[in-house]
């Protein structure tokens, strides 16, 4: 694995020095480094805080791009503060209404697997929703300030096309209808779209959940190894991992709780689903950036087998190139599952879903009027 990171520019593997402090800087050519190159990935990485906490004490930085890393550090705690205490109100206001609900993703991890809340950069605050509970929950977090943004409020407003969104997407994206300072709230009901075929849903997630005392309060959410499959649902399966961030979530799991994973149970979910490929790509690349984590032998032989250079090669470019953001995904995300997906009956379920969406013309028709307006 140790070659793929042979060519790979200076400034890439200064990044990396926030997975891998001791093994990284001593491959660095510091007087070669461009520092605007370095401020431009780190900015597309979001891993500023990271880098920040490893290299602060080096004289080989320049003062001003010391400055500037130091300044988004703190920017991205004071955010995440704001954002930890929002999630809380919101969650008890969820529970209070007798929403089955969940935090997740960002404002999780951060607390979870990262030494510092601070660390990790999130923009927003995500909740899962319990399906029956999705109608409740849009309600509940109307009367706490959050509504749909303009987009989906269009495509909410007619009973069918409504009943349609909810059956063919996973997420409601919620903007404040006043304060600035959170950028969106955003309600999940499944993984990812319905026609991917994750399948994950809240009795698989919240099946042995975990309870964990943050800021003097127990929050119950799903246990170390389905925070790891969601990890890889969305991080693998769907952003390709085209940004150090999302590699570097796994790192951090994997540093916490990776000696105590259930890995039967993470192999045998992932066959059940179809994705235990994209799971030994995660653990791959988690490897490729932190060889202190280690697995146990029966774990590494089953990741070693799988060949997956070809897609770790494309995740490198793109964290050298940083990756044009199209206006819709739809297609790439497609692509990326019929091509590492595990069995062609996958593969298959993915398709004639996708063949059974492209029917929903009223639903379709909106969308495209939307965006052609």
């Amino acid at each position: 694995m140790d070659r793929l990171l042979e060519n790979i520019s200076p400034e890439l593997k200064l990044l990396l020095i926030a997975a891998n402090p001791n093994h990284y800087s001593s491959h660095i050519q510091w007087l070669d480094l461009d520092w605007h190159r370095v401020e431009e990935l780190v900015d597309w990485h979001q891993t500023q805080a990271l880098l920040y906490r490893e290299i602060r004490s080096r004289p080989e930085i320049p003062a001003k791009f010391m400055q500037s890393m130091q300044s988004d550090a703190t920017a991205t705690a004071v955010g995440n503060m704001i954002l930890a205490k929002e999630s809380d109100r919101l969650m008890k206001l969820l529970h209070d209404n007798g929403v089955d609900a969940f935090l997740m993703k960002g404002a999780l991890w951060a607390t979870l697997y990262y030494e510092e809340i601070g660390l990790r950069e999130f923009g927003d605050i995500d909740f899962f929703i319990n399906r029956p509970d999705v109608d409740k929950s849009v309600v509940v977090m109307d009367k706490a300030g959050y509504i749909a943004d303009k987009y989906r409020a269009y495509l909410l407003s007619d009973p069918i096309r409504s009943n349609l969104y909810f059956t063919t997407d996973y997420q409601l994206p919620l903007e404040a209808k006043i304060t600035q300072l959170i950028k969106s709230v955003e309600l999940q009901w499944q993984v990812s779209y319905p026609r991917l075929a994750f399948s994950l849903d809240w009795s698989d997630l919240m099946a042995c959940p975990e309870e964990h005392l943050i800021a003097g309060k127990t929050i119950r959410v799903p246990r170390a190894e389905n925070q790891f499959l969601m990890m890889i649902v969305h991080h693998v399966g769907i952003e390709e991992l085209d940004k150090l961030k999302y590699g570097m979530d796994l790192v951090m799991l994997l540093r916490k709780v990776g000696d105590a994973l259930d890995w039967d149970y993470i192999f045998s979910k992932s066959r059940e689903k179809g994705f235990f490929r994209l799971v030994t790509m995660g653990l791959q690349v988690a490897r490729m950036l932190d060889k202190r984590i280690t697995f146990p032998v029966s774990v590494h032989s089953k990741i070693e087998n799988v060949e997956n250079s070809e897609f770790i090669m494309s995740a490198l470019k793109h964290w050298e190139d940083t990756r044009h953001k199209p206006l819709t995904k739809s297609w790439r995300i497609v692509l990326h599952q019929l091509k590492y997906r595990d069995r062609w009956t996958d593969r298959w379920h993915i398709l004639k879903a996708h063949g059974r969406y492209i029917t929903q013309f009223n639903l379709l028709y909106h969308k495209a009027r939307w965006y052609l307006r």
